[in-house]
């Protein structure tokens, strides 16, 4: 059994487009792989905050109307984080 040496990996990077596209390559790899990675740990985290909702202090068991569920405060910003994460994976 033989051991393949840096020598050969390096002669790949060289023959696959050169050292720059193959760091490029890889660093975008990597920048992906963290922007999924984000992306469902940032969901999990606003999943467990709960549905972005709010019963209103005035009313104990809402009706349908919307005017008695009041949004979060906290949805707007979790919404915003998890566009930059999806627009991140998206340009990857």
């Amino acid at each position: 059994m033989t051991t393949t040496g840096w020598k050969a990996y390096l002669d790949y990077a060289k023959f696959c487009g050169g050292y720059f596209v193959m760091a490029m390559l890889l660093l975008l790899v990597l920048l992906f792989t963290l922007s999924r990675l984000s992306s469902g740990i940032w969901l999990q985290i606003w999943l467990d905050k709960g549905d972005g909702l709010e019963v209103s202090s005035s009313s104990v068991c809402p009706s349908n109307t919307s005017s008695e569920w009041l949004p979060a405060p906290w949805l707007s910003s979790c919404q915003d984080l998890d566009g930059a994460f999806a627009s991140c994976a998206r340009l990857l």
